[in-house]
């Protein structure tokens, strides 16, 4: 309650001294869960540093493997309101086709998941419209971890590293809490990886271009913006008219019974607790 009420007048000093502001706050984080899912293993993967995906059928092999992520994000606080989500996932390999779908999963999953458990529901899902969908960046047939590296583009992580909208799709949750699955798009024979939450500095032997990278620069990371809520941004405390002694929300409508919130009176901006 005390944070919520700190930010909040934050917001009201803003507006008071700028009149009009365009105040952000920004949440960063790693998934809760990360792992991937293989189609006949009974074996679990959520302790390993990076997903693996392929998708490959054709008569004599059938071959599924698909990732998961979870993320819980901080609601917006009072007076706050989601501005912008994105994804970075960092490639550490791509190899085949470089397409990824990202599909609204199961958000309670965990990392002791097996295939089986979830395989009806992983074939509905992909029925589904994709939330995201994006090319993997890193030079085609490589691996940042293990291979000689000769495209200058992919000789800084940041080659290596895919950022992906999710504005649209966190915008519309009804909870701070949601679930993905990753998927290849193509019937590749190959396979690709992504760095996990439990990924460690790169000792490539092949190349010392990934020397300085450290964790933070390959772990999955959901970064949430938010924004003054519409219709506080509006304000302008030095050229309202609303000195005759009423009170207003922040729409510019007049309120006679005032609820917990932030209201104007006499040009002036206060809360109610």
């Amino acid at each position: 309650m005390k944070k919520n009420l700190l930010k909040a007048f934050a917001v009201v000093a803003l507006l008071a001294v700028c009149g009009s502001v365009d105040a952000q706050e920004t949440y960063v984080g790693t998934p809760t869960v990360d792992t991937w899912l293989r189609k006949g293993n009974t074996a679990n993967h959520g302790s390993e540093t990076t997903v693996e995906l392929q998708t490959f059928v054709n008569d004599t092999k059938d071959v599924d493997m698909v990732g998961v992520m979870v993320f819980e994000f901080t609601s917006p606080t009072d007076g706050y309101e989601i501005e912008s989500a994105s994804l970075r996932l960092v490639s550490e390999r791509v190899k085949g086709d470089r397409n990824i779908n990202i599909y609204d999963f199961d958000a309670e999953i965990n990392e002791n998941a097996k295939y089986a458990d979830y395989e009806t529901k992983i074939s509905a899902v992909r029925e589904q419209t994709p939330v995201a969908k994006f090319s993997m960046e890193g030079q085609l047939g490589k691996s940042v971890a293990s291979d000689k590296i000769t495209s200058e583009k992919y000789q800084v992580i940041a080659g290596w590293q895919n950022k992906i909208d999710l504005t649209e799709y966190v915008k519309s949750l009804s909870t701070n809490k949601f679930g993905i699955l990753i998927t290849r798009a193509a019937n590749v024979g190959e396979s690709s990886k992504i760095f996990t939450k439990e990924a460690m500095v790169i000792e490539n032997p092949n190349c010392n271009y990934f020397k300085d990278v450290t964790a933070d620069d390959l772990v999955p990371q959901l970064t949430v913006t938010y924004t003054v809520a519409s219709g506080i941004s509006d304000i302008n405390a030095g050229t309202q008219k609303q000195a005759d002694g009423a009170v207003y929300n922040l729409a510019g409508q007049r309120v006679n019974n005032p609820q917990h919130g932030i209201y104007v009176k006499n040009g002036r901006k206060y809360i109610v607790k």
